[in-house]
């Protein structure tokens, strides 16, 4: 499906890289909506347990950085583990 029909630009840009990359050789052949989704369902837990997340870690009475620190880190964390999932 084109990224007109998916009315989304992003999702078009996203998707012509990774057929480039694809094409290239550099990662394997992925289907860029379940890229998408993996990337989604790895990060979205952080952000709506934003609250037991700060618990855990000891973070309760930190400032608001420290909790956006560990979001970072963790999107960094999953951006690595996918792209060198699909890595050749």
């Amino acid at each position: 499906m084109s990224s007109k029909k998916r009315g989304n630009s992003r999702y078009g840009r996203m998707d012509s890289y990774l057929k480039k990359q694809i094409k290239s050789g550099k990662i394997r052949k992925v289907d860029t909506i379940q890229l998408l989704i993996s990337l989604v369902s790895q990060l979205a837990p952080v952000y709506m347990a934003s609250s037991f997340i700060k618990g855990i870690a000891g973070l309760n009475n930190v400032a608001g950085t420290a909790v956006q620190s560990l979001i970072d880190s963790r999107k960094e964390f999953v951006m690595k583990l996918v792209m060198d999932g699909i890595k050749k």
